[in-house]
């Protein structure tokens, strides 16, 4: 491995290719997925102090890893808040915001959180308990304390990149600069179709000129005008013509609406929206519940579990495209099975424990216990996003995207 480290060293400084096309990770787990017990959990924990309001820095944070892996897209911590509050003020000076963050975030919460964020320079609070949940857009300004001095306050922070983390590379090495040029206005959707027009026909080498004799040619009657114009509204007869006319899908328009509402969603645990899964009800064995979501973001999904089923019979098999986060925040063991490579594997998941698990890993879950058995399970999509898929599945032989031979002979 050495050797090919080295020749792959060698490759990068002499040749315009990246490092990181060369090589592939070495695995750091085993059979599809990735225990972290408890005992190992908080081996990891560390005290992060912040400013209170007398100016002093006090524990703030205690953060303890949880499962994850190379290939995870998602870094989730078990995080204890130590600061406690008197109030839910938002503007309380004991609580200290972050600068918000690059990454997305899905947190499940235990106990009493208080859950502080800012928008557009106000600054909000909601009271949050077991069960409850929110997402957290990047760059929103955010932090958590406990109202009560009792009971501990937890949150399970699951962060994640998403498409833009894996162009982090890219961004760097072009520079903010031409990164600001490539961001569209969605919350002005005529000037952001605009905007993405200009850019696809800069691309494809044209003019407006070009674009109406293009148009002529093909006999495509479209006003141009219009589509160029800013602060003009876009037909969808006219987008699709113009799709038509540069060869390509008319959803490359399409642009997410934005409301900045939507930039954290939050999500309280109500009995009346679970269900339970098997449809045969005679024998329930997961009563779900989910967790907060966006519609910008629909590779993400999160709920919360509760485990009815005693045997492994009366479980349904579950299986996802996306990666796979598992917290057992409950008080009893739950038995889990997973199928891998056709074998069949199975293990516990104390109290407090986590597993990462890879896409299309089937599983389940069980429990032997009378008491309560409850999970966390956060689902993310990683680097075969829908895009990918889509393309993929369009290949002359889909049967190779694995390349195992040579192009040519």
């Amino acid at each position: 491995y050495e050797e090919a480290v080295e020749l792959a060293q060698i490759m990068a400084l002499n040749f315009p290719v990246k490092l990181s096309d060369l090589l592939l990770d070495i695995p750091d787990h085993d059979h599809g997925l990735r225990f972290m017990r408890y005992e190992d959990s908080v081996k990891s924990k560390r005290i992060f102090s912040r400013l209170d309001k007398n100016g002093e820095r006090t524990p703030y944070y205690e953060y303890r890893d949880t499962a994850t892996a190379k290939i995870s897209p998602f870094k989730p911590e078990w995080i204890e808040e130590l600061r406690i509050v008197e109030n839910s003020d938002p503007d309380n000076k004991d609580v200290a915001y972050n600068n918000g963050h690059f990454l997305h975030q899905m947190t499940a919460f235990i106990g009493p959180v208080n859950f502080y964020w800012e928008i557009n320079g106000k600054k909000y609070c909601k009271e949050m308990s077991t069960g409850s949940s929110n997402y957290i857009t990047p760059f929103v300004r955010h932090s958590f304390t406990s109202r009560d001095k009792l009971n501990p306050a937890i949150i399970i922070a699951v962060t994640f990149a998403s498409d833009a983390g894996r162009a982090k590379d890219e961004f760097y090495y072009i520079g903010n600069e031409r990164v600001q040029s490539y961001i569209i206005d969605n919350r002005n959707p005529n000037r952001g179709t605009t905007q993405l027009i200009n850019q696809i026909i800069e691309d494809k080498c044209l003019n407006i000129k070009n674009l109406s004799d293009l148009s002529d040619r093909k006999g495509i009657k479209i006003n141009l005008e219009k589509l160029l114009d800013p602060n003009s509204s876009k037909s969808d007869e006219d987008l699709k013509k113009l799709a038509k006319l540069l060869n390509i899908m008319p959803g490359v328009f399409e642009l997410p609406t934005h409301d900045d509402l939507d930039d954290v969603e939050i999500k309280d645990h109500l009995e009346s929206e679970s269900y339970i899964f098997n449809s045969n009800t005679a024998k329930p064995d997961y009563v779900i519940n989910t967790l907060a979501g966006n519609n910008r973001m629909p590779l993400m999904n999160g709920f919360n579990f509760s485990i009815i089923s005693k045997n492994a019979d009366d479980s349904s098999a579950l299986s996802t495209s996306l990666h796979s986060y598992v917290f057992n925040y409950g008080q009893v063991p739950i038995e889990f099975q997973w199928t891998f490579d056709g074998k069949e594997y199975s293990d516990i998941i104390y109290p407090n424990d986590s597993i990462y698990l890879e896409p299309k890993i089937s599983h389940k879950f069980w429990k032997k216990s009378e008491n309560d058995a409850s999970l966390y399970i956060f689902r993310v999509g990683g680097e075969i996003s829908l895009s990918v898929q889509k393309e993929i599945s369009s290949f002359a032989n889909s049967d190779r995207v694995i390349e195992n031979i040579a192009w040519f002979n």
